[in-house]
């Protein structure tokens, strides 16, 4: 029997195993209920990936997006089925809502097993293209899994995005929109807010190297 590999964002970062009920913790990051909670009982009071310290009673947020995410995990496709980015592109900006509804759900199920996929989508411009359908209401939902999904690519990933107007765009999904379209646009700004603040920690870093603050 083929093992399936998961994408490493399904993974609980204490126990390394496909999460079956994540939660997200203040710090912003993403576990499985039971091992965070085993973490908490034990008297730990700081975030497990960033160490950053936790409020005396911690809550643990349901991620419903996620969790839907992995629950709808499948097998990887046939090398030779699977379209070229630009392909999607053309649906993308098509007049046909049924044809953007139907690659819309195509693309999780591709670019979850091929990480160069997700990439490509990015580059060739199709993430834009996702971005512009979240305002259209029978097409939202499904925009958003998609905009959730490439942003589980890594930084360059979530820079890509947030350079597309990612940020805007899932603010006003927060408002007007259906219950699980809105849970999406949440996870999905809690996962650019992550390389956003790196980036600033990482500049204001560099600036006390380089001396830049000494003289404040």
């Amino acid at each position: 029997m083929e093992i399936q590999q998961y994408p490493d964002d399904f993974r609980c970062p204490i126990s390394m195993e496909v999460m079956s009920d994540p939660v997200i913790l203040s710090s912003g990051h993403t576990f499985d209920r039971t091992s965070i909670q085993r973490w908490l009982d034990s008297g730990n009071r700081t975030c497990p990936v960033t160490n950053l310290p936790l409020p005396p009673h911690p809550s643990l947020i349901p991620n419903h997006a996620l969790r839907s995410l992995i629950s709808n995990f499948t097998p990887t496709p046939p090398s030779n089925s699977i379209p070229c980015p630009l392909s999607f592109l053309k649906t993308l900006t098509s007049k046909s809502p049924s044809s953007k509804l139907e690659s819309l759900a195509q693309i999780p199920r591709i670019s979850r097993h091929l990480p160069s996929f997700r990439r490509q989508l990015i580059e060739s411009g199709a993430a834009s293209a996702v971005l512009r359908l979240v305002p259209h209401e029978d097409l939202a939902e499904a925009a958003l899994k998609v905009v959730l999904d490439l942003s589980l690519d890594g930084d360059d990933a979530r820079v890509g995005l947030v350079a597309e107007g990612a940020v805007a765009t899932l603010v006003e999904a927060l408002d007007g929109k259906s219950p699980a379209a809105r849970a999406l646009a949440a996870t999905a700004l809690t996962s650019l807010a992550v390389v956003r603040s790196t980036r600033r920690r990482s500049a204001r870093t560099g600036r006390r190297r380089s001396g830049g603050w000494w003289g404040c």
